[in-house]
């Protein structure tokens, strides 16, 4: 099971993917220039939607377009794990 988590740090989020840090992925598209975010409908939880999916599907086309779901994927993270601080579960 791949596991994304992010956490709050003094330089911001940090968005990991297994562990490892995941990339916004600005060469696919970039919705901001703020980095990442979650809890809310806005650009940088988009970018971190479009990362999430990016990373997962490795299709830039298919990332962009679902991206534009990004809501049910990062403004309600904790209903996705039932964990404050996963964003994410993907089997």
């Amino acid at each position: 099971m791949t596991v994304y988590e992010g956490r709050r740090t003094i330089d911001g989020l940090v968005v990991t993917v297994d562990g490892k840090r995941l990339d916004e992925h600005y060469e696919v598209k970039r919705f901001t220039r703020f980095g990442f975010e979650w809890t809310y409908e806005g650009d940088s939880p988009q970018q971190l939607a479009l990362a999430i999916l990016f990373d997962r599907l490795g299709n830039k086309e298919r990332a962009i377009r679902l991206s534009q779901f990004h809501v049910s994927i990062t403004a309600k993270p904790a209903q996705i794990c039932g964990r404050g601080r996963r964003i994410g579960c993907v089997g």
